[in-house]
């Protein structure tokens, strides 16, 4: 049984941009972001911890991720990459179209990139829009120290036309040769390796 709604799926017309600046020490070849990302994890839903198979399936550039509880799928993670970009599809019950890109090779940190689209969840589709930027951070993500790429999104979504946009921020953990060992999506739900620090 999957924890919340079952998602429907909303197509919509958008833009990627990615402006120049100053490029990181980390080639697709790499960081190689498909890699599955262990056979176990914690899941953290609104406070309370899970541990988790993880079933990584990986076919033609789609890359899905289920976390598996007691033989049953809490959250689906849904990937598409080729050899010069990774993205989300879906993740923590939400739809991004198009895909929302996470890292673009070469990968560069002056200047952000940019995602327009919409976002489904519940079968409601908001515009919204993204801002992506990727840093290096030394992560302590159940094992010793290790420098990885944090991807930061800073995702804005219209619910109500007559008010602001509700901002939102995502996270996502990649470490060389081990794939998006975690990603965090506020504190509703977040994938970490068991013992992460």
């Amino acid at each position: 049984m999957a924890v919340g709604p079952v998602l429907g799926v909303v197509f919509a017309t958008a833009c990627n941009k990615h402006p120049s600046g100053g490029t990181l020490p980390f080639t697709m070849e790499e960081i190689a972001p498909q890699t599955p990302p262990g056979t176990q994890a914690e899941l953290l839903l609104a406070g309370t911890t899970y541990s988790v198979d993880l079933k990584t399936t990986d076919k033609a550039g789609n890359l899905r991720i289920d976390l598996i509880g007691h033989g049953e799928v809490f959250e689906t993670e849904d990937y598409e990459y080729d050899p010069h970009s990774f993205s989300v599809e879906e993740a923590a019950e939400e739809q991004y179209a198009p895909p929302l890109p996470l890292l673009t090779f070469p990968i560069r940190t002056e200047d952000p990139v940019s995602w327009s689209g919409t976002l489904t969840s519940g079968h409601i589709g908001r515009q919204a829009t993204a801002t992506v930027t990727t840093t290096t951070e030394r992560s302590y993500l159940g094992g010793a120290g290790e420098d990885t790429l944090k991807v930061n999104v800073v995702l804005n979504m219209v619910a109500d036309p007559n008010h602001p946009p509700l901002s939102r921020q995502l996270v996502f953990w990649f470490a060389r040769g081990r794939g998006l060992v975690k990603r965090e999506f506020g504190t509703t739900s977040v994938r970490q390796p068991p013992n992460a620090q």
